[in-house]
């Protein structure tokens, strides 16, 4: 099942698991008009990844529409993101769409697709551990922050991050393993690139936690809960074999 939880510009949000999904009032006119107007011609069904960027007004989307289509919109990046636009697109062209894509300062994104990642300005060192990294496991989630903070999440359960002293929660949530394992292994975490300590994750259990204004949390509560109704996120590699 597929979760995204997206921090956007002046306390913006969206929130999604499967074709549940919350916002708030003051996201993009035009996307809000995709996901709440049923009689637009690609009104959204299921959204499969959106990610707004630091920059008031743009966005990356792709969905399918309630008539069945599959969408994606590359046009609201801007100059700044067109790397990530072309990979949009070179992904729809092959019949796939991308996920989990993130933005951070400095115009720096973070976006994957079955086909592969595209990136640009993450800081060095998480590049690097990527880098060293691809061969042996998959990033599944990056999470890029204020000041530089970053972490990944990789396919074998492995986590490499540094947040700079501005996510005690997450950190202390990274680096408390039993309490991790117990629930399955973090699956999926999302940090406020404009706003320090401000986090979402979801566990393999199927559970979500977070620290956000309080005002969010009755409509991402309800979405959240859709994981547990659904089926539960696979657990990491290290988790199902036991190692």
């Amino acid at each position: 099942m597929n979760f995204q939880f997206s921090f956007g510009p002046n306390r913006s949000y969206f929130c999604s698991v499967g074709s549940v999904y919350a916002w708030s009032n003051n996201i993009p006119a035009p996307l809000a008009r995709l996901l709440s107007d049923p009689t637009h011609p690609q009104a959204v069904d299921t959204p499969y990844d959106l990610g707004f960027a630091m920059e008031p007004g743009l966005y990356a989307l792709c969905w399918k529409s309630k008539r069945g289509q599959y969408w994606w919109e590359d046009s609201c990046l801007g100059p700044s993101y067109s790397r990530l636009a072309r990979f949009i697109k070179n992904a729809a062209s092959r019949g796939v769409h991308t996920t989990h894509t993130v933005f951070g300062p400095s115009c720096s994104f973070f976006s994957i697709s079955p086909s592969g990642y595209s990136w640009q300005n993450i800081p060095a060192a998480l590049e690097e551990d990527i880098h060293h990294s691809v061969k042996v496991r998959r990033p599944t989630t990056v999470a890029l922050g204020v000041g530089g903070a970053y972490v990944v999440l990789y396919h074998d359960g492995t986590v490499a991050f540094d947040l700079r002293g501005q996510y005690p929660l997450v950190e202390a949530m990274i680096k408390d393993v039993d309490a991790a394992a117990r629930k399955r292994g973090v699956m999926y975490l999302a940090l406020n690139p404009f706003m320090a300590g401000e986090y979402y994750a979801v566990y393999g259990d199927g559970s979500a936690t977070w620290n956000f204004p309080t005002a969010w949390s009755a409509d991402v509560t309800t979405v959240s809960r859709q994981i547990l109704v659904g089926e539960e996120p696979e657990p990491p590699d290290y988790l199902k074999t036991g190692l």
